[in-house]
């Protein structure tokens, strides 16, 4: 099972940058999320002149708004598939979390009046909705909203300026990462166990004098007993023994990670690697299967950039490279997970903001520069990754060459 990496670098500065009015930057579409069954998308656009969440069909018929205006690209369905759920300001400017009926209704306000949310992200049982708020403090700190009782319950004794965080595969534990600035910034992890409702320090032996922040790379083992991490600008991957809060080490690379995923039922690992440059740039150096019985290394591609996707049926890995010109337009490489056979889709659009496996088939969702110069528009595509072909599902904003050099500047 595919295990989501909350990496929300982008969504943080999208948090804190204004969004351009419709008049000034033309109409787009971003940040495409499946459904869970595969057959709807929801997205945010300002197709009618103010953002929305709109929801469609996976062929792009049915298209609607489904949550009003003022909503930030936070959307997450419930396991469900029946509920979206969302941060959104009020009137009065106030920011809250709501959910809304994917099949229509009035959005309820799960949190009333509290200050700076993170991003809502629900357990995969559907018990527990984990969100972060200052609720009027100068720290951030983590809470989680019980389904039953819509009551929710701070995690005492951990704070940040900032949290993400994500689920393990059975919902019971919660790992949160969170950042701390202030002279020079650093990095706090902690995983919550939500049974004993205990929290563990993951830093306080780990086997990295790591410094700077803020994200991470994990994953957890089919039998929820350990989890895998790996900190972006370092080499190596290491594993968490749970009951026994012990670190060791997986996977010893030469260079940093830059993504990986546990497959196989937890016999191999998927990783890729890169260099880093002056502290600033990267360039990737390749993805490679790792297998955990006799420590063999097989090599699948060697690609200038190795932050992957893999698919829900660990079949193949997207790897996407973001456009600089016509010369070297944005690329999405469909890699098949155990050959290394590629497949590109090499279309010459300038950039891309995300992309996205669905849950059920062989596709990729993605919002996609496709021009508008000065300001640049964006489209949603759904890209068959066995067939090559790429789907324009909002088709009022369409491709041209003549456009494909757009800066893409959606914020200000």
């Amino acid at each position: 099972m595919k295990t989501f990496k909350f990496l929300w670098v982008i969504l943080l500065l999208v948090l804190l940058m204004p969004v351009k009015a419709q008049d000034e930057q033309g109409t787009n579409h971003l940040w495409p999320v499946w459904s869970p069954d595969g057959t709807q998308i929801a997205f945010l656009s300002n197709r009618d002149g103010e953002w929305q969440i709109y929801v469609m069909r996976s062929d792009g018929s049915e298209l609607h708004p489904l949550a009003p205006s003022n909503a930030y690209p936070t959307h997450s369905w419930s396991p469900d598939g029946k509920t979206l759920t969302y941060l959104g300001v009020n009137t009065d400017g106030i920011e809250d979390i709501y959910q809304v009926d994917v099949d229509g209704g009035e959005p309820v306000n799960l949190t009333n009046n509290r200050l700076y949310y993170g991003s809502p992200v629900w357990s995969p049982d559907g018990a527990w909705l984990a969100f972060s708020t200052k609720v009027g403090q100068e720290k951030s700190h983590l809470f989680l909203l019980d389904k039953e009782s819509g009551v929710p319950q701070q995690i005492e004794a951990i704070e940040a300026d900032e949290w993400n965080y994500g689920w393990s595969r059975d919902g019971r534990y919660l790992l949160a990462w969170g950042a701390i600035y202030g002279g020079e910034s650093k990095m706090t992890i902690y995983l919550y166990d939500v049974l004993t409702q205990s929290v563990i320090d993951l830093l306080a032996d780990y086997p990295v004098d790591m410094k700077g922040c803020c994200w991470i790379y994990y994953d957890w083992s089919p039998d929820g007993l350990s989890m895998l991490m790996a900190i972006p600008k370092y080499p190596n991957i290491y594993r968490f023994d749970i009951a026994q809060e012990v670190w060791s080490q997986v996977v010893e690379t030469q260079d940093a990670i830059a993504a990986f995923d546990l497959v196989d039922q937890g016999q191999q690992i998927i990783y890729g690697t890169e260099q880093w440059i002056d502290e600033i740039q990267s360039e990737g150096t390749g993805v490679y299967r790792f297998n955990l019985a006799d420590e063999t290394i097989t090599p699948l591609v060697e690609v200038p950039y190795a932050s992957f996707k893999l698919s829900f049926d660990e079949s193949k890995i997207a790897l996407f490279r973001q456009g600089q010109s016509l010369e070297t337009p944005a690329r999405i490489l469909i890699v098949d997970a155990e050959s290394g056979e590629q497949m590109i889709f090499d279309r010459p659009f300038y950039k891309g903001f995300s992309y996205t496996w669905s849950p059920t088939e062989q596709w990729i969702a993605a919002s996609i520069c496709v021009g508008n110069d000065p300001d640049g528009e964006t489209a949603i595509y759904v890209l068959d990754a066995a067939t090559g072909a790429a789907t324009n599902l909002t088709g009022d904003v369409v491709f041209s060459d003549a456009t494909a050099t757009s800066e893409c500047s959606i914020f200000e």
